[in-house]
């Protein structure tokens, strides 16, 4: 299993914060990860936004090797959907089905398992990266597709991992600095 930094190819803007480690980098373009099948590994992505203490990372991994053909998730609270502020204040990047698949629905603290999911902090098997890319040759591997396709060919649903707290590095400062 590899531990890798998941990074934009072009830049990263100047106003945002960033994690600067030694974690090796993967080049990320326009959010496709299909990179991810270069590391030659079961991987452990992390965004080049979230930061993670070294000893949650740690027993990630090790909960990530119990199952290890199966996704786990690191839940990170996102305060923004695509462009768009949440209004309702920062929600987990894990969602989950209504019942006929019509909509979804975030999942509170404590859900083990999600039908959608986030690559923020992420455990990916080597064998599902190939699966996606071979299944899908040229198509984009962001976090949508590739949660919808798992949901679709592999499994319903992915294991979430709420004893590891990534935190995304990319919020609304408020106006001031006060909150």
């Amino acid at each position: 299993m590899r531990v890798v930094r998941a990074w934009p190819a072009a830049y990263v803007p100047a106003h945002r914060p960033r994690v600067l480690d030694g974690w090796p980098r993967v080049t990320v373009d326009n959010y496709d990860y299909r990179a991810l099948a270069d590391v030659g590994d079961d991987v452990i992505s992390m965004d080049w936004d979230q930061a993670v203490d070294l000893a949650d990372l740690r027993r990630f991994a090790a909960n990530a090797r119990r199952s290890p053909d199966e996704v786990l998730v690191a839940p990170t609270l996102i305060w923004q959907d695509g462009d768009a502020v949440l209004p309702d204040g920062p929600k987990w990047n894990v969602k989950r089905f209504h019942p006929g698949m019509t909509s979804l629905y975030w999942l509170e603290e404590g859900s083990e398992r999600c039908n959608l999911f986030g690559f923020g902090v992420i455990y990916l098997p080597q064998s599902l990266i190939k699966r996606f890319l071979a299944g899908r040759p040229g198509a984009v591997m962001d976090d949508t597709t590739f949660a919808v396709w798992h949901y679709q060919e592999v499994r319903p649903e992915a294991r979430v991992d709420w004893t590891v707290r990534p935190v995304h590095l990319h919020y609304p400062i408020p106006d001031g600095g006060i909150i």
